[in-house]
């Protein structure tokens, strides 16, 4: 899959890293945004789907946030108004390229991103995708910002957790700030842009249950269930399979 390596600045001179794919000439570009402690790979689901919309001739970008991948910045400095400075500087970048018809979908922790975007700026943003969005902060489904963690947060600066995986990352008080402030789903409600929600039954980590509930109060909403898929689509090709094409339909029927 040949994709152009592209660096860029985002603000206080944070340095982003991206893949840019581009079979086709026009000006229309999907935009890819990664969850919380992953990078622009989304666990090989980002590779699967860049590859289908490769396939049907449709462009595509995809970054990593900063603090994570090969993106610079700390992780106990990672932000959610940082992350959505740094959507908002891919947009800019790709304006600079000429693109001018977006669609944004964002997985898990970038979904919420995506949402909290302001896009009374942004009519050429033409809709949306949401995979296992996290679009509810104060779920009680959410592990990785406990109250018991927002307390170390403040006494600390940051709270250490470690993940599933063994591996730790530091989230800082700024980013509990933010989390126990922000309704990303209060968000989506409001927007008359056509969004796709695509979720697993068998996610552990975000309940499918939260993206029927959100989906429910949106004006123009699908939503995809896929039967025994995890978060990220992770040990089930047949999930990852459906997930990729049922997304790669919506943007090719969004974009024409």
């Amino acid at each position: 899959m040949n994709e152009e390596k592209i660096e860029y600045r985002s603000t206080n001179n944070v340095l982003l890293k991206g893949l840019l794919s581009r079979p086709n000439s026009n000006k229309k570009i999907v935009i890819l945004c990664h969850g919380l402690g992953g990078n622009k790979s989304e666990n090989g689901a980002f590779d699967a789907l860049v590859l289908s919309l490769l396939q049907n001739k449709i462009n595509t970008f995809r970054f990593d946030f900063r603090s994570h991948g090969e993106s610079t910045g700390k992780d106990y400095e990672m932000t959610i108004s940082g992350e959505i400075e740094d959507l908002k500087s891919t947009i800019s970048l790709l304006k600079s390229l000429d693109y001018n018809e977006f669609i944004i979908l964002g997985a898990s922790f970038g979904a919420s991103i995506i949402s909290l975007l302001n896009y009374k700026d942004y009519s050429n943003i033409k809709g949306l995708v949401s995979w296992y969005g996290a679009l509810d902060y104060q779920d009680p489904s959410n592990k990785a910002f406990t109250k018991e963690g927002y307390e170390i947060a403040k006494k600390e600066g940051f709270y250490t957790r470690e993940k599933n995986n063994g591996t730790k990352v530091n989230y800082g008080l700024k980013l509990f700030d933010e989390v126990y402030s922000l309704k990303p789903y209060e968000n989506l409600e409001q927007l008359s842009l056509p969004i796709l929600f695509v979720h697993g039954t068998a996610d552990k980590t975000v309940p499918y249950e939260l993206s029927v509930k959100v989906s429910k109060k949106c004006q123009t909403p699908t939503l995809k269930l896929i039967k025994d898929g995890e978060h990220t689509f992770r040990n089930n090709d047949k999930a990852l399979q459906e997930a990729v094409a049922v997304t790669t339909k919506f943007i090719v029927n969004t974009f024409k």
